[in-house]
């Protein structure tokens, strides 16, 4: 992917990299609803509203994907940045995001 981003047929390489992040969102999300679901595969002390606040994270991944594929056609380093955004984000427990964002709001509010 590196060595493309300097070359002219750049978009290619980079909308073949977020097709796979689509891929893999597209599956990643059946895996973590089945894991989920009554907490079949997840700790005993893990509280519903965490495993609420990931589903709800997790909701628009397929999505968020699919948007930065399509920006991959205009500018392929602003969609690699996206993709580097989106790991931050995803890597981010979903209680941490929903905290983050009610501050957000609280702040515009004020």
């Amino acid at each position: 992917m590196a060595e493309y981003l300097v070359r002219t047929d750049q978009h290619v390489a980079a909308i073949i990299y977020n097709v796979m992040y689509v891929a893999l969102a597209l599956c990643f999300n059946p895996l973590w609803r089945y894991s989920a679901h009554e907490n079949r595969l997840l700790g005993n002390k893990i509280e519903e509203k965490e495993v609420q606040a990931i589903h709800n994270q997790y909701r628009f991944g397929p999505l968020f994907y699919v948007v930065t594929t399509l920006i991959a056609f205009l500018s392929a380093p602003a969609s690699i940045m996206l993709d580097l955004l989106l790991a931050v984000f995803f890597a981010l427990p979903g209680s941490s995001v929903q905290s983050f964002l009610r501050e957000k709001k609280t702040m515009k509010q004020n």
